[in-house]
């Protein structure tokens, strides 16, 4: 069977169209008379430059009439390409299988600016792309209009990127969009997200869409199913279809800045009402790349996946930024998102990650690092080891003004823009906080009132013993400072264990800690370390019903990190005899302390009825983290 994948360009339209044969005559005709028998300006083995003629229309012609039938009238589209273009016009032909994506990108680039020329456009483009492609592995998607479906096509071989299952025992039955179809993706597709995966990862996604939600708004991005652009919510503003679609913005009068001029343009800052974190928007942008990325590649990412379906459970100490560029929109505005991926498997660049991504969707374009790839060893998850990286990306990409976005933080916080503001303009309307449009920017959230606790003092609490101290190595091999320089940890705790009648509290946790590709078990430790606490009713609330089971449970924040900072400090003299002789000699327990994120792990184990169980309460539940 052959197979001929072709991709046609012009300055009208952009499409994919195969033919296949038993014998490879149809197909090797076909080819012959793009290539050789239309009016070729420019050509070589993958792709034609063609003037739209009569030699040309033609060709195609002759190439219709011999195979209409054949093809039950499928021949059709490749006249029918050109048919509304006129003399003199050019278009290309592109050889799918043979044509690489320096190729592609300079043709599409050559019909988009047609009018500037082509051999300028041509000989900027080329080399533009060629010298990305000459350092990396340069992979392109959603630039030219051309649908793009990433893994395996027979849905009977799949095997999900996210949780390693295949069909039959999960299912693959949505279209799961590598970038979300709300943000105006049309193009970009994975074969290899199962359902559940798809369904259970829209929350990361969520985190990335909802920084996009103002912008998809004014550059009317239609919501899924209909052609009008989404309603927004902000603090002091409200953004919705009016009734031909169109985004329409309210401001309220009392948010608008008093010192600027309100006849000219100016800058306002908006803040939007739903919640995200700046970590679960990187994972969103990571996930992306891992949908779109070549399957034989997946293997160097599997920590990467692991980070992005932890649901909170992966802690890492440290996550390089993300940079931000915002675009001339005389320049670009991209409806449809472009991401292009950067492989670093040719020896090119020595000093960078193996993966870089950059998104370009409508005004801005975000640039990171894919985090976690085993080839890179933990190299690149501080700013300080991506100096060098990013001034070679920001000159070869050709954009210097970019803005670190910090991708550490995992505290909910609310998205928020600066946005030229033109008052003049039809769709912007200026109105009283009072008016009944901002009803839902004005409603407020239910938060649970707090237990009101005391100051808090350590006064009297007291380390009293260790019941369990345990230190087990598994790796006895050469070990260098720089391979304990980026270490995979599994935490389990810390648990805070509640004794009321002795008015005591055990703190434990347990940890396995893995070389940084977590493929490698270095060695585990554990213990529970109890203190005795005078003031234990002052600190720790506990409602009870007669019959002793819990009703309601309330603990001060400062004493869990009192106790749980003690408990390292106590331990560390104890668990440093149990780490000699082994290679983990410098690995203190107490390079715990100051890790806030460790409390997202925190539970309390509290006593509930007279036969001697416990509830298991999450330390989030009790203290809410709010947003920022």
């Amino acid at each position: 069977m052959s197979r001929l994948k072709i991709i046609l360009y012009s300055t009208q339209k952009s499409q994919r169209i195969i033919y296949q044969d038993n014998d490879g005559i149809m197909t090797y005709e076909i080819e012959e008379t793009f290539l050789k028998k239309c009016e070729i300006e420019h050509c070589n083995t993958a792709w034609a430059r063609i003037i739209v003629s009569e030699k040309t229309r033609c060709a195609l012609k002759e190439l219709e009439q011999k195979y209409d039938t054949v093809t039950g009238k499928h021949i059709r589209k490749l006249y029918g390409f050109i048919s509304k273009l006129s003399d003199g016009e050019v278009f290309y032909y592109i050889n799918e299988d043979k044509a690489s994506v320096v190729e592609r990108r300079t043709a599409y680039d050559c019909v988009r600016m047609q009018h500037l020329g082509f051999r300028p456009v041509h000989n900027v483009a080329f080399h533009h792309y060629s010298m990305l492609d000459i350092c990396f592995q340069y992979l392109s998607y959603g630039y030219d209009g051309i649908e793009e479906w990433i893994g395996e096509e027979v849905i009977d071989k799949r095997v999900c990127r996210f949780c390693g299952k295949s069909y039959p025992e999960v299912n693959f039955d949505k279209v799961a969009h590598a970038v979300q179809d709300a943000l105006g993706n049309k193009l970009l597709f994975c074969y290899e997200e199962c359902d559940t995966c798809n369904h259970d990862l829209a929350p990361i996604e969520d985190n990335f869409r909802r920084i996009m939600d103002f912008r998809r708004a004014m550059y009317h991005i239609p919501r899924k199913g209909t052609t009008s652009s989404p309603k927004v919510v902000g603090k002091t503003f409200i953004v919705r279809p009016d009734s031909h679609g169109f985004p329409e913005l309210f401001l309220m009068e009392e948010s608008l800045p008093k010192e600027v001029n309100h006849a000219k343009p100016f800058y306002i800052h908006l803040e939007l009402k739903d919640s995200m974190t700046n970590e679960g928007m990187y994972m969103a942008l990571c996930k992306m790349v891992i949908d779109m990325l070549p399957s034989s590649e997946l293997i160097h990412f599997e920590n990467t996946i692991k980070w992005i379906t932890s649901n909170g459970t992966w802690a890492p100490d440290s996550l390089p930024s993300i940079w931000l560029s915002v675009l001339p929109t005389d320049k670009a505005v991209y409806p449809q998102p472009v991401l292009d991926i950067f492989l670093n498997n040719k020896g090119q660049m020595p000093n960078s990650p193996y993966c870089t991504g950059i998104l370009w969707i409508y005004d801005i374009a975000y640039m990171f690092v894919l985090p976690f790839a085993d080839v890179d060893a933990g190299q690149y998850k501080y700013d300080d080891d991506l100096v060098n990286h990013w001034q070679q990306m920001k000159n070869m990409v050709g954009i210097q003004q970019w803005q670190k976005q910090d991708s550490n933080n995992y505290l909910p916080s609310t998205p928020w823009v600066n946005w030229e503001v033109d008052l003049s303009l039809s769709n912007i309307h200026v109105l009283p906080k009072s008016d009944p449009i901002f009803v839902e920017c004005l409603t407020m959230k239910f938060d649970r009132p707090n237990i009101d606790m005391p100051p808090f003092s350590k006064d009297g609490i007291t380390f009293n013993k260790t019941n369990r101290l345990e230190f087990e190595c598994y790796y006895n091999g050469a070990i260098a400072d720089k391979d304990l320089r980026d270490l995979t940890q599994h935490i389990a705790g810390p648990g805070f264990l509640i004794a009321p009648i002795n008015r005591q509290v055990h703190v434990q946790i347990w940890v396995d800690v893995n070389d940084t590709t977590d493929k490698v078990k270095y060695f585990r430790y554990s213990f529970e370390a109890v203190f005795d606490i005078p003031s234990f009713w002052a600190y720790i609330n506990m409602e009870t019903e007669k019959d002793g089971s819990l009703v309601s449970f309330a603990f001060h924040n400062e004493l869990r990190d009192y106790l749980y900072e003690s408990a390292l400090r106590n331990d560390e003299p104890l668990m440093v005899k149990l780490r000699a002789g082994s290679p983990f000699i410098k690995c203190s327990i107490e390079k715990m302390i100051g890790c806030e994120r460790i409390f997202t792990y925190a539970y309390y184990m509290v006593p509930t009825g007279f036969d001697g169980s416990y509830a298991k309460i999450e330390d989030s539940k009790i203290h809410p983290i709010g947003c920022e």
